[in-house]
């Protein structure tokens, strides 16, 4: 495979091969990399924290916030290590909107959404963490954007 200096996001996601670069930015859920000195260096992440409402239980459809307590948030110096050989179930990335003239910035899972499925939409849970380094990303609790459905659930339910 050929290395190259763009967003590889889709590429990398696809051969789980670390090409030796490291996140230089996250702008509209697209992930842009720059080269790194060394592959070890490739991903780096910040443990959040899933805070859930017990009176909507399982909103998120069995998304990762319904299976884990701890999320690991893509952040350049983030205290964790990601093998990118064998990347987390609960890696996820913060995706920054626009939505009537406001900036809005939620949490999704880093894998895209399976194929025949809506994107990403709310599951009920925010993610948050006392962390500086949290605060260099989000002034408040970000919502967590790992419930996917179907055409035809999104339909029944949206009628």
């Amino acid at each position: 495979m050929q290395k190259k200096e763009q967003c590889l996001k889709c590429e990398w996601m696809k051969t789980g091969e670390c090409l030796g670069l490291r996140v230089e930015s996250i702008f509209n859920g697209c992930i842009h990399f720059q080269r790194a000195v060394d592959s070890a260096s490739c991903i780096r992440a910040l443990p959040v924290y899933v805070y859930k409402n017990p009176l909507f239980a399982g909103c998120s459809n069995d998304g990762i916030s319904s299976m884990f307590d701890e999320l690991l948030l893509i952040c350049d110096d983030g205290n964790e290590r990601i093998d990118p050989d064998n990347l987390p179930e609960n890696l996820c990335k913060v995706v920054t909107r626009t939505i009537a003239g406001r900036e809005y910035k939620h949490i999704e899972p880093f894998v895209q959404h399976d194929e025949g499925c809506t994107g990403w939409m709310s599951g009920g849970s925010l993610a948050y963490s006392s962390d500086a380094r949290f605060h260099d990303i989000s002034d408040y609790p970000l919502s967590i954007h790992d419930r996917q459905e179907t055409w035809a659930q999104y339909e029944a339910l949206s009628s």
